[in-house]
């Protein structure tokens, strides 16, 4: 059974700092910044008089922990064809305190 807030709504996932983790830490994770490209990604036609939205902008979140450790996920968009855009993944941002 998923969890749930106090007001009875399902919780919000978890967020685990990825260097804390590999070593065995646990610390509060916060988003920073949340940014988006707003390229337009036209929808079209395909086989089969299927539509097609490949959508490749690009989707950043950049998070940072209570030890201090910061990364950027990125991602961007898919298509019911199995189409993907650019992986992406994560970034670590290495800063001294």
């Amino acid at each position: 059974m998923a969890e749930k807030d106090v007001a009875g709504s399902p919780a919000p996932e978890r967020l685990i700092c990825p260097v804390c983790h590999e070593n065995g830490f646990e610390s509060l994770v916060t988003l920073r910044s949340e940014s988006q490209t707003y390229m337009e990604c036209l929808p079209f036609i395909g086989v089969g008089n299927k539509q097609h939205i490949h959508d490749s902008n690009i989707r950043s979140k950049e998070y940072e922990c209570s030890r201090g450790h910061r990364w950027v996920e990125r991602s961007s968009g898919t298509c019911w064809c199995g189409w993907k855009g650019e992986v992406l993944g994560q970034t670590m941002i290495i800063r001294k305190r």
